[in-house]
Formats: structure tokens, sequence, C-alpha cells
């Protein structure tokens, strides 16, 4: 007796396997933004607490949320020298 599965089936479980795959990569991706976003933010209200003061726009979050505690160790010093990165 032969067993034979359609090749829809073969198909759709290949998909549903990469879909899987892409979902996995795309939570570790997001997992990771959370983590640098979080320390670069403690970082940032540790600067707050010594007094100097950053102005927390999009840009800058997204430098903390790719970089990380460097990320925001950056941004402190160039707001300590006067460097800021406000769009226009």
């Amino acid at each position: 007796m032969a067993f034979t599965i359609p090749l829809f089936d073969i198909g759709l479980i290949s998909i549903a396997i990469a879909a899987l795959f892409f979902v996995h990569e795309v939570a570790k991706t997001l997992k990771e933004l959370v983590r640098n976003t979080t320390t670069g933010l403690v970082v940032l209200g540790i600067s707050h607490v010594l007094g100097v003061s950053v102005v927390v726009t999009p840009l800058v979050m997204f430098e903390i949320a790719i970089g990380g505690i460097p990320g925001a160790i950056i941004v402190v010093v160039m707001s300590y020298l006067g460097i800021t990165l406000i769009p226009h």
C-alpha cells in the first residue's frame, strides 16, 4: 500500500515552516532592540541624575535602540559638548 502526500500540502507545510523561522528572527531582533533601548534609557537616567541633560528626540531614541549602552554614552558625551541631535 503506497502512501502519497499531495503537492499542495507539502508546499503549505514548507511555507508554514518558513514563516515560523521568519517570526523567530523578527522576535529575536525585537528582543535585542528592547534590551538596548532599556539599558540606554537607564544610562540617560543616570546622566540626568549627574546633571547632564539630554533632549530625547526620535533620532536619539533610534541611536540608543541600535547602539545600546555605547550609543547612550555617545549621546551623553555629545550633549555634554553641546552637540544636539535635534532635527530641523
